[in-house]
């Protein structure tokens, strides 16, 4: 009796929940078949997105592994007043580890916008008790970043250059080998989580890496004891600049190079330009009495003379082809190569360059490196002014013998005593120790 009472609207029912399912089917249909790429490409979109994640620049250090440039993490502290945020709790954190009165803050907090920054790069030991802390306030924002950091300020900063904001290499090792400091890049894809403000990897790829570390020739104590020097000198002479290079006559490995005036990596922005330069390399200049290795040194690799053979130095005073007169600081008569080396003699110098021709003498100045880069790997190296022998005039071998109308750099003088100094090799500056990372040696000398 109740069936046939009410069968009419159970088969509707019935007919209803078929219906339904129909539906159900049909939409699962569209979803999962039909347009599947559409459905599947804008929940993509909305649950999941992609973010860039660098790796750590490597390190430069000296040779016995000091540090003189690392990465290092950087705090920033902000908040965004438009939304809710625990005032009394963040003033008091911060105050307390940052050791300010709560006014400076609260003077912040006060601003009306999306982003206030209360604290900026600040370093791990500096804020520890507020990273480190159980219950951070809510509405406290805390930003890490990657920083360059100098640790002997200025200690080495020709070689080192810097990294500026946007984290290229300027000037020395750090634009000269940027590609290889800078660590690889990778994207990976992150999705939101249930409360809709975290976001969890999914997917990376593992592949991406730190930058190479690069291990100087440079000697921290050397160097050190180098750049004083240069500076008290300078403020003694009351000198613009001064620079200065060590170097292993038997490696070519530069143990030292330092420039004056110099500066703080770690601060380059309120330096003037001229700070940056590295005269040993970039600044070229009549050499004077240090040139007169390349005569004496190609005369007596010609067997013309012997240390001990005379040569007469005229009374201090000689006419040139050019009707000028060419003088030493001091009147000598006869005086042997040695002497000659020994008294700095101009006339004795020339004398010794005028047993060549003009053609010989100018080969011999290139065999020294004069003339031409030396192939160190930093940028902005002068290769100074060498003419060729169609430019030079009757007097101009005379004059370029004792170190004038030529100009060279510190580090091809440098370069070119190395060689009087090792047996005659004219060798290549080295200023890279090694190459490596965690994994392998790209290059060791």
């Amino acid at each position: 009796k109740f069936f046939e009472q009410y069968s009419k609207r159970i088969n509707y029912l019935n007919v209803l929940i078929i219906i339904i399912n129909v539906l159900i089917i049909i939409r699962f249909l569209n979803v999962q078949v039909i347009n599947n790429d559409n459905y599947k490409k804008n929940a993509l979109n909305k649950g999941q997105r992609e973010k860039t994640i660098y790796g750590e620049r490597g390190k430069i250090t000296d040779i016995n592994g000091n540090s003189l440039a690392l990465t290092i993490s950087k705090y920033d502290f902000w908040i965004n007043t438009n939304q809710t945020f625990e005032k009394d709790k963040i003033i008091n954190l911060l105050s307390d580890n940052f050791n300010k009165p709560t006014e400076f803050y609260e003077q912040k907090i006060n601003k009306k916008s999306n982003y206030v920054v209360l604290e900026r790069d600040k370093l791990y030991q500096n804020c520890s008790k507020i990273l480190n802390a159980s219950e951070k306030p809510k509405g406290l924002r805390i930003e890490v970043k990657n920083d360059r950091f100098y640790p002997n300020s200025k200690l080495a900063c020709h070689i080192l250059g810097y990294v500026d904001r946007d984290g290229h290499g300027i000037y020395g090792i750090e634009e000269n080998f940027n590609s290889i400091l800078a660590g690889d890049t990778t994207r990976i894809k992150l999705y939101k989580g249930s409360n809709g403000q975290y976001y969890k990897k999914i997917e990376s790829n593992k592949n991406y890496s730190n930058g190479f570390d690069i291990s100087l020739t440079i000697n921290n104590e050397f160097q050190k004891i180098l750049q004083d020097e240069i500076e008290k000198i300078s403020h003694q002479t009351k000198a613009n600049a001064a620079h200065g290079i060590i170097i292993d006559p038997f490696t070519g490995d530069i143990i030292a190079m330092a420039a004056y005036p110099d500066y703080d990596p770690n601060n380059y922005s309120i330096y003037d330009i001229d700070n940056f330069r590295n005269r040993c390399i970039s600044d070229s200049y009549e050499p004077g009495s240090t040139f007169k290795i390349v005569a004496l040194s190609q005369v007596l690799e010609s067997d013309k003379y012997s240390l001990t053979d005379s040569i007469y130095c005229e009374e201090g005073q000689m006419t040139l082809l050019n009707k000028k007169l060419l003088r030493d600081h001091e009147p000598h008569n006869y005086l042997s190569i040695l002497d000659i080396f020994a008294h700095s003699s101009n006339i004795g110098t020339a004398k010794i360059a005028g047993e060549f021709s003009d053609l010989e003498f100018y080969r011999y100045c290139k065999n020294f490196g004069f003339g031409t880069i030396t192939g160190i790997p930093l940028k902005s190296e002068s290769k100074g002014v060498l003419r060729t022998i169609e430019d030079w005039s009757k007097t101009s071998k005379n004059y370029i013998s004792i170190g004038q109308e030529i100009s060279v750099t510190s580090l091809q003088i440098a370069m070119a005593y190395c060689s009087i100094a090792n047996g005659g090799y004219l060798l290549k500056p080295n200023i890279i120790n090694k190459i490596s990372n965690n994994e392998n040696i790209i290059f060791q000398k």
